[in-house]
């Protein structure tokens, strides 16, 4: 699991559950060699391995909200990643893409910032509007939570339960904007 926290219990949520990777190995038969894999950019998204069936073991970035991969080797095949590292507007990573063999592939840095997160963009979608309002009822009333929110979403004061303070919490980011 990949957890995001503001440094107290109640503020420590988790951002995504991965597989092990000993699953991927035994699947895919490729695992990245280390395990060390948190790389963050100043001010920009934090970098692990993870993955899924339909991704197979890729890098991943995440700004603790969202996750999205950088797929080198696109659908279930593992990209046998190799290094990280950032140069100018670039993001650098050794891979392999199944056709070309390993080798040192770059993606815009632009491609993998998320935009600044705002507590009253409940969906995510970069809008402060009444899906939002939406969104966070039916979530609050037991219903689907947006994809890519931390669970439990309508817990949103962290606190470890889902109740009026929370519904107040959103109420008060929504009608703040971004």
């Amino acid at each position: 699991m990949l957890w995001r926290s503001n440094g107290t219990p109640q503020g420590t949520v988790p951002v995504i559950t991965t597989q092990p990777m000993s699953n991927f190995y035994h699947k895919y038969g490729t695992v990245p060699a280390s395990f060390d894999a948190l790389y963050p950019l100043d001010g920009g998204p934090l970098f692990f391995y993870g993955g899924s069936e339909a991704t197979g073991v890729e890098r991943c970035a995440t700004d603790g909200y969202q996750v999205r991969p950088i797929e080198i080797a696109p659908g279930p095949r593992s990209s046998q990643l190799g290094g990280i590292g950032a140069a100018g507007d670039a993001l650098y990573l050794g891979g392999n893409d199944g056709v070309l063999g390993g080798e040192l592939w770059s993606v815009a840095l632009a491609q993998v910032q998320f935009p600044a997160h705002c507590d009253g963009d409940f969906d995510l979608d970069g809008t402060v509007d009444f899906f939002d309002h939406d969104a966070f009822v039916q979530c609050f009333e037991g219903g689907p939570c947006p994809a890519g929110m931390p669970a439990p979403t309508a817990d949103f004061d962290h606190d470890g339960t889902v109740d009026f303070f929370d519904y107040d919490a959103f109420v008060v980011a929504f009608e703040a904007g971004c």
